[in-house]
């Protein structure tokens, strides 16, 4: 699996030309991109979705640039957990979606790089990520439940997972979803409830990536 996320990076290189500034997302496909994007002859400017993209780019002597210096994003590289044929995903296993859909929002392009087990027909049947506020924690949680939303805070090593941001993260047992925008509706209309891991209508070019191949669906 690692030699098509190194594929995927290196094929997400055609997409980017010089003096771009390019968003870089968070995670495992993300950083070969990254890591690629660093051995790259480009003259390029990157903003990052997090302390973890930023500490790999700085790393690797990628220029930066902080995301209240500039205008709008050229392009936009990430992962995701799960691509249905509508291009509707699910992302949020690196805690920094809340990040990564304010960089993706503000790009002319986004181009999302998957491995084909990400590929699925609908989304759903896993964790939904949320971003919590911590005042009144207890409470959000209680009107998920009382919508028959049911999760758990998520913990490393016995302690809660906190953001970027200083926020939690929420992990929503859901199943298959039939309709993304209107759980969206509900879900951002919770008071405490800031950011899903729901990213919906962003038109996004997606490279999948095989064994022995990849393949470009284009935004049509």
């Amino acid at each position: 699996m690692e030699n098509i996320k190194i594929n995927l990076g290196r094929k997400a290189l055609e997409y980017i030309k010089d003096k771009q500034i390019v968003g870089l997302g968070t995670g495992s496909t993300a950083n070969c991109f990254i890591e690629e994007l660093s051995k790259a002859n480009l003259n390029i400017k990157a903003v990052s979705s997090s302390i973890e993209s930023y500490n790999l780019a700085k790393k690797l002597n990628i220029p930066l640039v902080e995301i209240d210096t500039i205008n709008s994003i050229d392009i936009y590289v990430d992962g995701a957990d799960q691509i249905d044929d509508n291009r509707n995903m699910i992302k949020g296993r690196g805690a920094a979606f809340f990040k990564e859909k304010i960089l993706a929002y503000n790009s002319k392009k986004i181009l999302i790089i998957a491995d084909f087990t990400k590929k699925v027909k609908k989304i759903g049947n896993t964790l939904l990520p949320l971003e919590i506020l911590p005042f009144a924690k207890n409470l959000t949680v209680l009107k998920l439940r009382n919508l028959n939303l049911i999760g758990e805070f998520r913990k490393k090593n016995n302690e809660f997972v906190i953001t970027d941001s200083g926020n939690f993260i929420y992990d929503l047992e859901i199943p298959l979803i039939e309709h993304p925008q209107k759980i969206a509706f509900v879900l951002k209309h919770i008071p405490g409830v800031l950011e899903t891991g729901l990213f919906l209508d962003f038109n996004p070019e997606i490279l999948i990536g095989y064994e022995d191949r990849i393949e470009t669906i284009t935004n049509n």
